[in-house]
């Protein structure tokens, strides 16, 4: 999970720092097996697609996106903290693990 976390977190900060960000947030949150690590660029900058894909191709990754708020654009990535193995056989057994949107996560 370590090498996941630090992949993930690098992602994140590279595509806050690219899309100007001078101050850069970086926030987890856990729960349910499932961690939230979100980094706050502090810009108005656009959304760009290539990140998504690399953030998506991180093993783990359960869902990713991108979005504005007040404090700028937030870049998110939810991740699994099941060993590989046990997802699969989740996933073979036709169980899911849920996964809630970025939104109602981080506002519980």
């Amino acid at each position: 999970m370590d090498s996941v976390l630090e992949e993930t977190v690098r992602l994140l900060v590279e595509a806050a720092v690219i899309n100007a960000g001078k101050r850069v947030s970086v926030h987890l949150a856990g729960q349910d097996g499932l961690l939230l690590v979100v980094v706050l660029s502090h810009t108005g900058a656009l959304d760009d697609g290539a990140v998504l894909a690399s953030l998506a191709a991180v093993d783990g990754t359960a869902s990713c996106g991108t979005d504005a708020g007040d404090e700028g654009r937030r870049i998110w990535s939810l991740l699994s903290t099941e060993p590989p193995r046990s997802r699969e056989l989740a996933a073979c057994n036709g169980k899911t693990a849920g996964c809630r949107s970025f939104h109602s996560f981080w506002r519980a």
